[in-house]
């Protein structure tokens, strides 16, 4: 299946990034960031402010390297973890 891409980043923070408009997700749902050039993935971001006309992200490993050229795309989905039936009932 053929997932989402945009490339509309409007601003760039040292954690953060803003889109313009509605790039289709929810809140908490993951984005991965793919460098526009080469298009290998840079990192995984989440969603964390949706507005009428800026969807906000917390970018998990810095916004060094992006730009405004850089895609986006969407996994409509928040991040998840799997874990084996061995850790099933057991407390850390």
């Amino acid at each position: 299946m053929l997932k989402k891409e945009i490339n509309k980043i409007s601003k760039i923070g040292k954690a953060l990034i803003s889109v313009e408009g509605d790039p289709g997700v929810a809140l908490n749902h993951v984005v991965e960031l793919i460098n526009a050039e080469n298009s290998q993935s840079i990192s995984f971001a989440k969603a964390i402010n949706i507005s009428e006309d800026i969807t906000t992200f917390q970018v998990y490993n810095g916004t060094q390297g992006l730009s405004t050229r850089t895609k986006i795309r969407m996994h409509e989905a928040p991040m998840t973890i799997g874990f084996s039936e061995n850790m099933l009932g057991r407390s850390f």
